[in-house]
Order: structure tokens, then C-alpha cells, then sequence
């Protein structure tokens, strides 16, 4: 039988928040858009890689306080993840990139 690899993984875990807009701008007027999120960072795009490919995976990140972090943490566990070692640190706001579009 073969045995399942187990991996950590020891990297960076963030937010991009992507906003669409759904009318066009005009001045005076209203726009409305749509606001997306995902987790990424080169260190959950590895442990989600990992853990698709079948391995058992511990991810070991620092995330923020603020209420992106223990949302990280909790995606990571829905994916089956191990995020034992995910802190989220006092204080500290979490990495995040806008783009618009």
C-alpha cells in the first residue's frame, strides 16, 4: 500500500481583494461592483497544491489579527489542511492586495 506523503509548508498567507465593476462610471451617477476575495500568498498556493495532490499538509504562517486572518486559518482547515501553526498574531494586519477591474 502506498504510504501518503506528508508535507509542511512554512510561507506567506494572504488576501487579494478583487473589485469588478458592474456599471460604468459616469459622473454624478452611482457605480455599482462586486468585491471578491482570495486566499493566495506563495505559501497557501503550495499547501493547497500539496493537499489536491493527495499529501497530508501542515501549513506554519503568521497571519493578521484583523478578520482576514482567522478566516484564513479556517479555509485552510475546510481544505484539510492542518493549520495548527497558522498564528494570528496580536496586532499585526493581515497582507492584502486591490486590484480593480
Amino acid at each position: 500500500m502506498a504510504r501518503r506523503a506528508r508535507i509542511a509548508v512554512v510561507g506567506s498567507a494572504n488576501i487579494d481583494l478583487t473589485t469588478f465593476t458592474i456599471s460604468s462610471l459616469s459622473r454624478g451617477r452611482r457605480s455599482s461592483a462586486e468585491i471578491r476575495s482570495r486566499i493566495r500568498g506563495k505559501g497557501a498556493n503550495q499547501a493547497v497544491a500539496a493537499r489536491l495532490c493527495g499529501a497530508e499538509v501542515f501549513m506554519v504562517a503568521r497571519v493578521g489579527s484583523d478578520l482576514f486572518g482567522p478566516a484564513t486559518i479556517e479555509n485552510f482547515k475546510k481544505l484539510g489542511i492542518d493549520a495548527t501553526h497558522v498564528e494570528a498574531g496580536r496586532g499585526i494586519i493581515q497582507r492584502r492586495r486591490a486590484d480593480f477591474r
